[in-house]
């Protein structure tokens, strides 16, 4: 009995565990920044909508040694610079930490998206370049 015991909590380890380096694969990379979508509250007013940055050429490329430069002008993220990145497992989703602040992380139609809006901060939207 002992055995079995032993044996489910073993299978139970190893479902648990996963391998997140397709998640932070593909992260890595050029990225254009191409809308931030803004949801809630922002400076104590209703401030739900959009920014189109597809006429701008802001570009985050987030490197494998995991430094984020970003580039292009002024943008609802980052100013130009560069940033520590790394990763950190959610409840339910892959984090990406930028500069000590956590963004959720998708891929949706090709397209990736960095979010905060759950701190009512804006969601971050880019296409792989």
């Amino acid at each position: 009995m002992k055995k079995i015991l032993t044996l489910t909590l073993i299978g139970f380890l190893f479902i648990g565990c996963s391998n997140d380096d397709g998640d932070t694969n593909q992260i890595t990379g050029n990225w254009k920044l191409v809308e931030a979508k803004f949801y809630g509250l922002g400076d104590g007013s209703v401030s739900d909508g959009s920014t189109d940055y597809t006429n701008e050429n802001i570009m985050y490329n987030f490197q494998t040694n995991g430094i984020l430069i970003v580039s292009g002008g002024e943008n609802a993220g980052y100013p130009s610079g560069e940033y520590e990145y790394s990763f950190e497992k959610g409840n339910s989703e892959l984090l990406v930490k930028i500069n000590n602040q956590n963004w959720t992380s998708a891929f949706i139609n090709g397209k990736m998206v960095l979010g905060d809006s759950f701190a009512d901060g804006p969601d971050l939207v880019f296409e792989r370049k």
